[in-house]
């Protein structure tokens, strides 16, 4: 077949490839993807269809949930480990996600005079184009019944519930885990897989999209 190739939206191991707003030029960004690995100082990434087979030997709905998120949103790994229900909105028709962000909080601490007032917190907004990636986050939280809350065994309050309640350590091992399956089956990925390959995968598959993947900053103190 001639002309660009359709590649699926993200998530999508759970549904056959779906169409995009904006033709893929497969081809191409397998070209690009090649001179990024030249050169050492360049973000290592995985393209959609590797995306995909990954996922596919990820063995259930909590981990590969995870990781769709980290592809989804682009989150740094203590990120999306921070995440709770409430970081989340998933009402149509522009469902998003608010990412806690360290990194700039640090620097805004650094920018200004004196520190951050306690309390406050620097939030990232993602919109989450993928219909099927929101749907399936709503089924794995009714199906393993996560809470909003939870009350903390040591103090004995009530606290915000993470929806994933693991180490960046479980993470990279579920990752070994996956890779090893697929090699078992002969699939094999170009780059080395780790969590901040799924940061690296979703800027370049927004910018290959010809989409902005830019996202608003806001203070506690605006929102």
């Amino acid at each position: 077949m001639s002309g660009p190739q359709l590649l699926s939206l993200p998530g999508s191991f759970l549904t056959p490839p779906a169409t995009l707003p904006v033709a893929i030029d497969y081809p191409a960004a397998l070209a690009l993807r090649q001179m990024a690995l030249v050169q050492d100082e360049l973000p290592k990434y995985l393209l959609a269809p590797e995306i995909s087979a990954l996922l596919h030997y990820v063995p259930d709905l909590h981990r590969k949930m995870l990781l769709a998120t980290l592809w989804n949103t682009g989150a740094r790994i203590n990120e999306a480990l921070a995440l709770t229900r409430g970081d989340f909105s998933l009402a149509p028709p522009y469902p998003f996600v608010q990412l806690a962000t360290l990194k700039q909080r640090t620097e805004k601490a650094t920018r200004t005079a004196g520190r951050v007032p306690a309390g406050s917190q620097v939030h990232s907004l993602v919109p989450l184009s993928d219909t099927q990636y929101v749907s399936q986050l709503q089924m794995m939280v009714a199906t393993l019944k996560i809470p909003l809350e939870r009350r903390n065994k040591r103090t004995g309050r009530m606290e915000k519930a993470r929806i994933w309640g693991i180490t960046d350590r479980t993470v990279r091992t579920w990752l070994n885990e996956a890779v090893e399956a697929a090699a078992a089956d002969g699939v094999t990925f170009s780059v080395p897989v780790t969590p901040h390959t799924f940061r690296h995968s979703w800027g370049q598959f927004g910018y290959r999209k010809l989409l902005y993947v830019k996202v608003i900053f806001c203070t506690s103190e605006l929102w």
